[in-house]
C-alpha cells in the first residue's frame, strides 16, 4: 500500500481586474481591460507543490455552491 499525504483545508479563487485607466474612487466606476480568475489557497497550493514533486497526496476540502464551486 502506498502512503499518501492527506491535506485538509481550503482552495480559493480570486477575481483580478487589470488594465484600469484610472484608480477608481469610492463608488466610482471604470472599465478594466482584462480579468483573470487565478486559483489558489494555502492548502491547494501546498497540494500542487507536493504533486509536482511526485509525492502522493490527496486534497480534502469543501466546494462552494456558487458559479465557481
Amino acid at each position: 500500500m502506498t502512503k499518501k499525504v492527506l491535506a485538509v483545508g481550503d482552495g480559493n479563487i480570486d477575481v483580478v481586474f487589470a488594465g484600469l485607466s484610472i484608480i477608481p474612487r469610492p463608488e466610482q466606476e471604470t472599465l478594466a481591460q482584462d480579468m483573470q480568475i487565478p486559483v489558489g489557497g494555502q492548502t491547494a497550493t501546498f497540494v500542487c507543490a507536493l504533486s509536482a514533486l511526485r509525492v502522493p497526496v490527496v486534497f480534502l476540502g469543501r466546494v462552494g455552491d456558487d458559479e465557481h464551486g
